[in-house]
């Protein structure tokens, strides 16, 4: 069985707001930093829900965006479920507890 996304409900995006750079080091040691020079965020941040079937499971997920390096960044850990699965994911439970967020059983127990 395949999830598939039934619908976006949202899209963030965000990035830091009046970031400093580094201007000039007061000393030859660097040790007295003048960050009054005003620089250009190098990293996004992008925040998606959505909503895919079966049984209408709500998803969150975060995502880095580098656009120095024009990479993305996201990790197992940045997705949530934000509803409840409840025993959904019963089959799985023993093996691989962590997994429960993300998995449908095909044949659903009796008991939650």
């Amino acid at each position: 069985m395949h999830l598939q996304i039934h619908k976006g409900l949202s899209l963030l995006l965000w990035s830091p707001k009046n970031l400093l750079a580094l201007k000039k080091s007061g000393e030859a040691d660097g040790y007295v930093p003048d960050f009054n020079n005003k620089g250009e965020p190098y990293e996004v941040f992008y925040q998606l829900q959505v909503v895919v079937s079966p049984e209408d499971s709500l998803f969150e997920a975060s995502a880095s965006h580098n656009l120095n390096s024009l990479s993305m960044k996201s990790t197992l850990s940045d997705i949530s479920r934000v509803n409840k699965y409840g025993s959904q994911a019963d089959c799985i439970y023993k093996r691989n507890p962590e997994f429960r967020k993300y998995c449908y059983c095909k044949k659903q127990s009796e008991t939650p």
